[in-house]
């Protein structure tokens, strides 16, 4: 009787769940969920790092050329008028311009595609309506800009402001960084910074 009711019970025990390759079963359906989470956080983490390279590249050049002005010489910030062998006149820029934009290609150590919109020294008087006026317009700029004279033609901005204050020289860079993450899909960021150099 007793062997007849040990069998019977270890039969019943055959129908029992079993919790062999349980484990197994659970990691095969979270792994591809913990997978597609750590190559998103690594392509995030990808991103970011090109958006503080692109900061870092743009603030770099703003403070080498803020420190240019420090000897008070500002002949480098204007274009210079070169003659080719043909006799054609072709401005270039000076050679403080010329090595600001190597900081900023050096400094932005990156893979991505750099595009330089705009990198340019300019002329500017403030405009005669201010922000707190009534016509003032927000879409236009605050300054009043023109272009920088050339080097051994004339100072630098010697030109005096309607309120015949000194005109003022502002740099502006504006760049665009391009590239694609581990997924393929292209993205891209910008980053436009204007400085008063005097």
């Amino acid at each position: 009787m007793r062997l007849t009711v040990r069998k019977g019970l270890q039969a019943l025990r055959a129908f029992g769940p079993d919790n062999k390759g349980v484990s197994a079963v659970e990691f095969a359906l979270i792994a591809p969920i913990l997978i597609a989470m750590t190559m998103m956080g690594i392509s995030v983490s990808f991103k970011m790092l090109d958006r503080q390279r692109l900061d870092s590249a743009v603030t770099s050049t703003i403070y080498f050329l803020t420190d240019q002005t420090m000897s008070g010489d500002m002949t480098g910030f204007q274009p210079v008028a070169m003659t080719d062998e043909t006799g054609n006149v072709t401005t270039v820029p000076g050679e403080t311009m010329a090595t600001a934009k190597h900081v900023l290609i050096d400094a932005y150590k990156s893979q991505a595609t750099l595009i330089i919109r705009e990198f340019s020294v300019e002329c500017a008087c403030p405009s005669s309506v201010s922000p707190a006026d009534e016509g003032f317009d927000s879409s236009q700029p605050f300054y009043s800009r023109y272009a920088v004279e050339k080097k051994d033609e004339a100072p630098i901005c010697s030109t005096l402001c309607p309120d015949r204050s000194l005109a003022r020289i502002v740099a502006e860079i504006s760049v665009t960084s391009q590239s694609s993450d581990l997924f393929g899909e292209a993205y891209e960021f910008d980053k436009q910074m204007m400085v008063r150099l005097r």
